[in-house]
Formats: C-alpha cells, sequence, structure tokens
C-alpha cells in the first residue's frame, strides 16, 4: 500500500499541528483478501509482465460467476475519486462493482469496442465516493464472453475475459481533512462536496463563525460535538473558520480552501 501527500490549502494558528488527506492506493495482492466464502476466487498466478500483481479469475471454473476481494480502508473520512486499475481483454467485457461498508456505490463495464484488438492495463474512476476511516472496501468482478473468439473447452465453446484488476487508488477530491490538537483537545475539519464539517470535543458548547475573504459573515451558530457548514453557504474559496466557547475566548481560527 503506498501513500502519497496531497497538497490543500490550510492556514493554521500558532501551536496547533495537522496532517493532510493523503492519496491512498490499495494493491489487489497486497492489501486484499481475494478468497471470500460465497464468490468464485480470484487467482494471483499470473506471470506475464503487464499482468504481475493483477487478480482474475478462471472462467472454467467459475462460469458467470462473481469474483470478491475485501480490504480495510487506511485513510482518512472524506470524498475521493476511486481510480480502478484493469486488464481489457479482446475476448470479453469484464464488470466490477465497488462496495463500500457493503453498500454498492459505483460499477462499470468496460467499453466492447474498447477492447478490439488491444489488450493493455487501463483505469476507470468513479467520482465522489464518500470513504470513512477504517470502512470495508469490497471490489467485485465478473469474467465475461463476447462469443468472437472460439476456444475449445471454454464455456459455449468461446474465450471469456478473467476479469482482471490490479489496484484501487483513492484520490481526495479537491479538498483536505484536517486534524488540529490544541492542548487536550482535537479539532477535526472535513472538507468535502457535502460542505465543511467540524468536529470537536463533546463536552463544550462553541460558538462557530465562518466568514468569507472580504470578511462577510456567513454563517454564525452554537453547537457540540460536530456541526457541517452546508455547501448552500459556501463559495468556491478560501472561507476563515473560527471557534471560540460561549464566553468568547478564542480556541482554533483558521483559512481552509473549499471547492464546490
Amino acid at each position: 500500500m503506498s501513500k502519497n501527500i496531497i497538497t490543500v490549502f490550510v492556514f493554521i494558528c500558532i501551536g496547533m499541528s495537522y496532517t493532510l488527506a493523503q492519496t491512498v492506493t490499495l494493491e489487489a495482492t497486497e492489501d486484499f483478501d481475494y478468497k471470500i466464502e460465497g464468490y468464485a476466487p480470484f487467482q494471483d498466478a499470473d506471470t506475464r509482465p503487464d499482468r504481475v500483481g493483477m487478480l482474475s479469475i478462471d472462467p472454467i471454473k467459475y462460469e458467470d460467476q462473481w469474483g470478491a476481494a475485501t480490504a480495510t480502508f487506511p485513510g482518512e473520512t472524506g470524498t475521493y475519486d476511486v481510480i480502478l486499475t484493469y486488464y481489457i481483454e479482446v475476448d470479453g467485457e469484464s464488470s466490477y462493482k465497488l462496495f463500500v461498508d457493503d453498500v454498492e456505490v459505483a460499477s462499470f463495464q468496460y467499453d466492447p469496442l474498447a477492447s478490439k484488438d488491444l489488450e493493455a492495463p487501463m483505469t476507470h474512476t468513479w467520482k465522489n465516493i464518500a470513504v470513512a476511516s477504517s470502512s470495508q472496501i469490497r471490489i467485485e468482478a465478473q469474467s465475461h464472453s463476447n462469443g468472437t473468439i472460439p476456444e475449445k473447452g471454454a464455456p459455449g465453446g468461446y474465450a471469456w475475459s478473467r476479469a482482471r484488476w490490479r489496484s484501487l487508488e483513492f484520490t481526495p477530491v479537491s479538498t483536505g481533512i484536517y486534524r488540529f490538537q490544541k492542548e487536550e483537545n482535537a479539532y477535526t475539519v472535513l472538507t468535502g462536496r457535502q460542505g465543511i464539517t467540524l468536529s470537536f470535543p463533546q463536552e463544550k458548547e462553541y460558538l462557530i463563525t465562518v466568514s468569507t475573504i472580504q470578511g462577510e459573515v456567513v454563517l454564525r451558530t452554537k453547537a457540540k460535538g460536530s456541526f457541517t457548514v452546508p455547501a448552500s453557504k459556501l463559495n468556491t474559496g478560501i472561507q476563515y473558520i473560527r471557534m471560540s466557547t460561549s464566553k468568547g475566548v478564542p480556541v482554533m481560527s483558521k483559512k481552509v480552501m473549499w471547492i464546490q
């Protein structure tokens, strides 16, 4: 598994530390459990250079069945573009499904026309997928025959694609997730398509003020535990977010770039 830091705009007060959202890549053969009960088992047995590290299904043994592989998401809670690296084949057009915590969130079957006279690794991007830290990720794949290449012993007498795939890459969408520490209290800011979500210690009530770079106050409210500034209150650009105690003592102040 690899993580690459994605740069986003954030400015913080002196005395606070922070972490930035990262791109997370889950490798099929390294990070997934791919022998799942009730599904056709994936195999990791391909030594052809452009297929090393890919999982596949044996369609002769498991005709028209779905394979599945699961992994725990190690990244931050957020919204991601998820990039599937798969292998396009001339003898069929395999299908893929993405699940987050047992909910199907995206699916894909590669273009039948794209597989003519081409066998190569390709990528497909599922946009704006919400994923929580430690969510269970499941990818399912199904082999397929387009009935164009005769093959002795194959189901139906024709060759099948093997639903090959190599990895899932989770790239944060335009924004970041930040964790701030001041004294013993932790403050988390999650920016995504739905708006800006603040999380903070449950036992205290805080006054939250959000304003534009021009100083216009767009929201002022009191909250405990967490609060989401809805997208309808925001414009693309830098947002000033300030938190203070009910007595007006500042506890957090920062600028966050939000992109609609």
